[in-house]
């Protein structure tokens, strides 16, 4: 029961940084950031949207259909598993993706960013390397 509930959890943590900085991307600089401002920059440069819509957009997408998923996966046990796992590997590559960028291109971190990216790393973490106890 725990897998599932963390899962659901770490997702709604997901949408609520999703969300932040969905309503920051009109404007960065307004971006509260921990780790020396660095989200106004990563926010602000030319790989904060993707086909023209903020890139935390994406994210948000990514969290509900999660949500959803953990929902049909681990709830209702109608979908199963590896379903989930691929969604959850895409999320991932492309989180590292963007992680490459931000040490790679930008040269600067984003604190929201890099706690999206630790939430990736646990949900992938949960679902690959846990069991639920029966």
């Amino acid at each position: 029961m725990w897998r599932k509930r963390a899962l659901l959890v770490l997702s709604v943590i997901g949408i609520a940084i999703s969300v932040y900085l969905v309503i920051k991307a009109g404007s960065p600089s307004t971006v509260t950031c921990s780790l020396g401002g660095g989200c106004e920059k990563v926010l602000s440069s030319q790989y904060s949207k993707l086909f023209g819509l903020p890139v935390a957009g994406y994210g948000l997408l990514w969290y509900f259909v999660a949500i959803v998923g953990i929902w049909f996966t681990y709830f209702q046990k109608t979908i199963t598993e590896y379903y989930f796992k691929l969604w959850s590997i895409g999320a991932l590559l492309f989180s590292g993706y963007l992680f490459g960028l931000e040490a790679l291109k930008i040269h600067s971190y984003c604190t929201w960013c890099l706690i999206s990216l630790t939430i990736i790393l646990l949900i992938n973490g949960i679902i690959f390397f846990t069991k639920e106890q029966q």
